[in-house]
């Protein structure tokens, strides 16, 4: 019997064992949970906007845009390349979200910006603005590569998640008036265009710029060489426009901003541009593309994540605990429970016999 009882104080001693391993082997694993699931890569950087047409000798304002998905971060280097045979860059501006400019240089086919700022940035921000000129005709791709980096703001690990940002893609076409100088120039017995010609001339449309892009809601900015009405045609096909905002007012510089009740956050639309004179002269834009930001999804505060965080160790720390101090009960009841010991006369005398309970 005294056999058995240590047979079956040493089988508990060995399932405790086990559950005392489960337990923390769970308790392993939710810390990793809690500490390694929220430094996956959340920030993107992309280019707004993202296509679009670049006039041979003109520039084209290209934003470098960060979403850091609601992290806090305190610093962005963004890397590009682009076809130094296409493209060139005429100027590298900075944003106003990083104050610190820690790196501006560009030529040889890349560009190389750092920011930084002294308190966390957050949100969808520009980083910087860049002019890139058109230099021959043909297909240029801009796109991010590697060194580029954005350091949280808690730990400094890079939040960026270089995949998942977009670059650009951009065509460079012949300006018109090149086109016109050119064939004077070759042809110098041509007449200069009289009046009528000028007056049937369809306005020019350039300087086309995507701005104030929101979750719901983008300003469509550009110049006309002379005075016409603005038009917007947009929707979520290329070249299949069902939705369209205008102003008849004839003017050079246009703004339109595009109702926020049609647009869906997250959505990529195309769109083309239309300039009308008093003449009834309409001039028409490439097709050009923006896509709208995300929703910002709910964030619980420092304060309340930290304080479930902790809820949740303390409950592990606590079961753990009382795990140990079983075990440990348990090693004190084999060593002060002995089983007691009496005396039975026997045949031959007094002999002991052990009582086993």
């Amino acid at each position: 019997m005294i056999y058995q009882f240590y047979l079956e104080v040493g089988a508990d001693d060995v399932t405790m064992k086990i559950m005392l391993k489960t337990i923390l082997s769970i308790f392993s694993w939710i810390l990793i949970y809690l500490f390694w699931v929220n430094s996956v890569s959340a920030s993107t950087l992309y280019l707004s906007p993202g296509s679009g047409s670049i006039n041979q000798g003109g520039t084209l304002a290209v934003q470098v845009r960060l979403n850091t998905q609601g992290e806090g971060v305190n610093a962005v280097s963004a890397y590009l390349s682009y076809p130094e045979d296409k493209l060139s860059v005429s100027y590298v501006k900075g944003g106003s979200s990083f104050a610190i400019e820690a790196e501006n240089s560009f030529g040889g086919g890349a560009v190389k910006i750092s920011r930084g700022s002294i308190s966390p940035v957050s949100g969808n921000v520009t980083v910087a603005t860049i002019g890139f000129k058109g230099k021959a005709l043909g297909n240029a791709t801009v796109a991010f590569i590697g060194g580029s980096a954005v350091p949280r703001a808690s730990d400094s690990s890079d939040s960026l998640n270089l995949g998942a940002s977009s670059g650009g893609a951009y065509k460079i076409v012949a300006q018109q008036a090149q086109q016109a100088d050119q064939t004077a120039k070759a042809s110098p017995t041509t007449a200069p265009k009289t009046a009528i010609q000028l007056i049937a001339e369809k306005p020019k449309i350039s300087d086309i710029k995507v701005g104030n892009i929101g979750t719901s809601s983008a300003t469509i900015n550009w110049k006309t060489d002379k005075p016409a009405d603005s038009t917007v045609d947009y929707g979520l096909e290329k070249g299949k426009y069902f939705i369209t905002n205008s102003d008849d007012k004839l003017v050079t510089e246009h703004s339109l901003n595009l109702p926020g009740q049609i647009l869906t956050p997250g959505t990529k639309f195309y769109f083309r541009i239309l300039a009308k004179d008093a003449q009834g002269n309409t001039g028409q834009s490439d097709d050009m593309d923006f896509q709208l930001l995300d929703v910002k999804k709910p964030q619980s505060s420092p304060k309340s994540f930290f304080l479930d965080r902790m809820f949740v160790i303390v409950t592990i720390l606590i079961i753990v605990g009382l795990v140990v101090v079983i075990i440990i009960l348990k090693k004190m009841r084999k060593k002060t429970d002995k089983p007691p010991e009496a005396h039975v006369q026997g045949a031959n005398g007094p002999e002991p016999t052990v009582f086993t309970p």
